[in-house]
């Protein structure tokens, strides 16, 4: 049942979702709001980045190790897109900030994966320089 389940989600379901979310964007006065939306990925990749950092080094991790975890949280936009959907359709969320949080996930889930191949390259490295020495 799970394996006919997840088949009918992804093929379905899932892309249903993301074009339904993609459909209520307005990018009437994207200018304007850009300035807003550039400060709210900031924010978003800062906050997830040291949070993530933060709660890998209280678990003991090393500080690349720590980096890592944080570069990797960055992309958690899938539940953003839902409360976002969730608090538009209820009228908590304007168009416009809408708008903005979309595009903020949209953005930091395409720099995520750029960031986390960065600081695995550091990690490897650190471990490459330890070797040698």
């Amino acid at each position: 049942v799970m394996h006919n389940t997840e088949a009918l989600g992804y093929a379905i379901f899932i892309p249903v979702f993301f074009i339904s979310i993609g459909l209520d964007v307005s990018f009437e006065n994207f200018k304007q709001k850009a300035f807003f939306i550039i400060a709210f990925i900031i924010v978003a990749i800062v906050s997830k980045l040291f949070g993530g950092f933060l709660g890998s080094k209280f678990a003991g991790f090393d500080n690349n190790s720590s980096w890592m975890v944080g570069a990797g949280m960055i992309s958690r936009g899938e539940m953003a897109l839902i409360v976002a959907k969730i608090g538009q359709e209820l009228g908590y969320i304007s168009d416009t900030f809408f708008t903005v949080v979309i595009a903020s996930i949209i953005v930091t889930t395409l720099i995520s994966p750029l960031l986390l191949k960065f600081s695995i390259s550091l990690e490897e490295n650190d471990d490459a320089e330890s070797v040698t020495t």
